[in-house]
């Protein structure tokens, strides 16, 4: 399964959206232009080593891409309205 939340701006961060699988945390700030992140969990629980940039995880984040891309929007004004700081909506991952 994966889960895609929205990670709203605050001060200097742009609005950022994520999606995970049980291995995978990826992030893309501001469509990308902000920056990405990418964690692997297996290896990295508490997320100290951003893979997003690294040549070998290249097919990941594309994947991690793709699945964000796919995933039904959680727009910033709607987690907004709910008064919290991100919402999420989840679905299964084919294969």
């Amino acid at each position: 399964a994966y889960c895609q939340e929205v990670r709203l701006q605050q001060k200097e961060r742009p609005v950022g959206y994520n999606v995970r699988t049980e291995r995978w945390s990826y992030t893309e700030w501001n469509k990308g232009k902000a920056g990405a992140e990418l964690y692997d969990h297996d290896r990295d629980p508490h997320e100290l080593t951003n893979l997003a940039a690294d040549p070998q995880h290249a097919a990941t984040v594309a994947e991690m891409t793709e699945a964000l891309i796919a995933c039904p929007s959680v727009t910033p004004a709607a987690a907004r309205s709910t008064g919290r700081a991100s919402q999420g909506a989840c679905r299964a991952l084919s294969g």
